[in-house]
């Protein structure tokens, strides 16, 4: 397929790799981003693709994507339109950015949730962790998953109530109007996601393994994400028992796109976290490792309800965030300084461009996260070796990267096997 017409209305660009992709098959593209005002993609797409009013190329568009959660109002008009769009509700947008509303939907369908508390003020949560000192996640309502979220370390909450000290004001910038208290729980991590056309689930679904914290052994900051292992399963009972669960609420008010939920799960059960209903990211480039599809046929099937369900490969995805400063951090002068940074490759197998621009057949640093490697192998060991003998290929002044990614993986589904949650 070619000549088609795809209209990207972006925030970031988390999913670039999809936007030259599709340039590069043939067919004409507009990006329109509510962050950028200038082309991000500066040497992979033209100047010219690169809009200011999304609205006036809707019409000329084959294909809508809308990469993130707060668009689900326009693409709920545009289908009853009946242009093709890939992206949100109303309903999904809700279920990611409104905390209580999305654990809710979860306790309706019987999924067990863990003890919340939410509170309107910052003041209120810094009272009750007093008169109930224990170890808490805080995470402030109405932002992407794990922005500003504050994972405590102590059992007595000390920690936590410093961390307040320091993030009131930006929480009182960024006008949060409500806080969730969390107990925090002890066990591992993992998210199943599946891919929805608007009527059904198209399969295999994903499990993944995220790496959150900056440094390796989980030290350091929470990050957006480091670095991801996944791989593609057939319907398991972590799917069954949580995703699968939403789809007719998916199905009436028309989703299409990724839906994804986080765990923490250990003897005494399942603990969903938070929903992801966007394009994830490194997830989107990472699953796309070893994936032969084209971007656009991909993109235009999906929304067309044409994607077919296949069975799962035996195979392992490692992925690796590529960092430079100020990473996780924003500091505009000093990322000021990593801005046009030379970025060196030897070979592109497997490399994702994020934050970086062409200049002249020369790739240039553009932002604090240029890249994301990825490897696709049929042991987790082996994907990892791939993943980074490919980084060592790489050269960017000052960049950095987690090298254990994947690494407790064995370990990790060992236990998930034994509690019967994946078979993998």
């Amino acid at each position: 397929m070619k000549n088609k017409n795809f209209l990207f209305v972006v925030t970031d660009i988390n999913i670039g790799f999809h936007i030259i992709n599709t340039k590069n098959e043939g067919n004409r593209v507009k990006v329109f981003s509510t962050v950028y005002k200038g082309n991000m993609l500066k040497g992979f797409i033209d100047d010219k693709d690169w809009v200011k009013d999304w609205h006036r190329y809707v019409n000329w568009a084959d294909v809508i994507i809308f990469d993130d959660v707060g668009w689900g109002k326009h693409a709920e008009v545009l289908r009853k339109k009946g242009k093709l769009v890939i992206g949100g509700s109303e309903y999904t947008d809700k279920l990611e950015l409104d905390r209580e509303f999305g654990q809710k939907e979860l306790e309706k369908r019987g999924i067990p949730i863990l003890k919340e508390h939410e509170f309107n003020t910052i003041e209120e949560v810094i009272n009750f962790i007093k008169k109930h000192p224990k170890r808490y996640v805080l995470k402030p309502c109405g932002l992407h998953d794990m922005d500003m979220t504050i994972v405590g370390d102590l059992e007595n909450g000390e920690d936590l109530l410093d961390l307040i000290k320091v993030h009131k004001d930006i929480w009182h910038r960024k006008k949060i109007k409500s806080f969730f208290l969390q107990e925090f729980i002890k066990g591992i991590e993992v998210a199943v996601a599946g891919t929805f056309d608007g009527n059904d689930f198209v399969y295999p679904i994903e499990v993944n393994c995220e790496h959150k914290r900056l440094f390796d052994n989980d030290l350091g900051p929470l990050t957006w994400e480091m670095g991801t292992l996944m791989y593609k399963s057939d319907p398991n009972k972590l799917f069954l028992e949580t995703v699968y669960k939403f789809k007719d609420a998916l199905r009436e008010t028309g989703f299409v796109g990724d839906i994804d939920i986080n765990f923490i799960i250990n003897s005494k059960g399942i603990y969903p976290l938070e929903f992801t209903c966007r394009f994830g990211f490194p997830s989107t480039q990472i699953l796309w490792e070893g994936n032969y599809r084209n971007s656009s046929d991909y993109l235009y099937n999906l929304a067309n309800k044409k994607l077919k369900s296949k069975k799962a490969n035996n195979q392992f995805n490692v992925g690796v965030v590529i960092c430079l400063p100020p990473f996780p951090f924003n500091d505009y002068n000093e990322l000021k300084k990593y801005k046009g940074a030379l970025v060196k490759i030897k070979d592109t197998k497997g490399v994702y461009f994020v934050d970086v621009i062409k200049h002249k057949h020369v790739y240039l640093a553009n932002g604090y996260c240029p890249l994301v490697v990825a490897a696709q192998a049929s042991t987790v060991a082996k994907a990892r070796k791939d993943v980074y003998e490919r980084i060592k290929n790489i050269h960017i002044e000052n960049m950095y990267y987690r090298t254990d990614i994947a690494a407790k993986w064995d370990n990790q589904s060992k236990a998930l096997r034994k509690l019967g949650w994946i078979k993998k």
